[in-house]
């Protein structure tokens, strides 16, 4: 609805992310993001502009958004409202 849309806008134009932003930039880069709202590893590095090697690495030491590996034991995925908490935090420490 349009109220909606100008709530989000206010709220990018507060914390500057949002999870709408976010995955419309990732769709625009060819990524995908599951229907309930995650993105691998792979994808996350991609649009962060940093390697892979740096991702696991923020998840090793505890400092990046929070990830889950699915049950079977395969990949990491990172779910949107986490990655936007994460950046929005960040930036937030940074003004």
């Amino acid at each position: 609805s349009e109220g909606r849309q100008m709530t989000q806008r206010a709220i990018d134009s507060q914390c500057g992310y949002s999870v709408e932003s976010l995955e419309r930039e990732i769709r625009s880069r060819g990524g995908s993001v599951t229907l309930g709202g995650s993105v691998s590893a792979a994808t996350l590095a991609e649009v962060l502009g940093v390697s892979l090697r740096t991702i696991e690495r923020w998840r090793e030491l505890g400092v990046g958004p929070a990830g889950y590996r699915l049950p079977s034991g395969g990949r990491v995925f990172y779910r949107l409202v986490d990655v936007v908490a994460h950046l929005n935090a960040g930036r937030d420490r940074a003004a």
